[in-house]
């Protein structure tokens, strides 16, 4: 994150729920630096990105990768899953409008509950 040693950052691990099941984890580290008054919000009301964007802070450019693993007894238990039950996980990084990284995720969505729509494109069709 470019976080010099010493410099604080935010870690934020959230439960989101859809209909109250338990739909995926997120997890954030993000750096105070850029946005030292986040930690003045209660994101279990608030949305991470809409918080950043009253500080003048929007994502621009990141980028995403996939990945398998397995569920850990801590998040067996809050996705109301088996322990070692199979998951995907997304990590991500996010850059701002000036280029500075703000943002490291980590999300694990429930199997059960995801579906991620995907498009294919041929250079021809676009």
């Amino acid at each position: 994150m470019g976080i010099r040693p010493g410099q604080r950052v935010l870690y934020l691990r959230r439960l989101r729920l859809i209909d109250g099941a338990p739909y995926m984890i997120e997890t954030n580290y993000i750096n105070l630096e850029l946005c030292p008054r986040v930690l003045d919000y209660d994101f279990r009301d608030e949305s991470l990105y809409r918080v950043l964007s009253y500080h003048n802070i929007f994502p621009c450019q990141g980028y995403e990768s996939v990945g398998i693993t397995y569920a850990t007894d801590s998040e067996a238990r809050h996705l109301q899953i088996e322990s070692g039950d199979p998951l995907y996980f997304l990590t991500g990084v996010a850059k701002d409008q000036n280029g500075f990284l703000w943002n490291i995720s980590r999300v694990l969505p429930g199997l059960t509950r995801c579906v991620f729509p995907a498009f294919c494109a041929s250079a021809e069709w676009i």
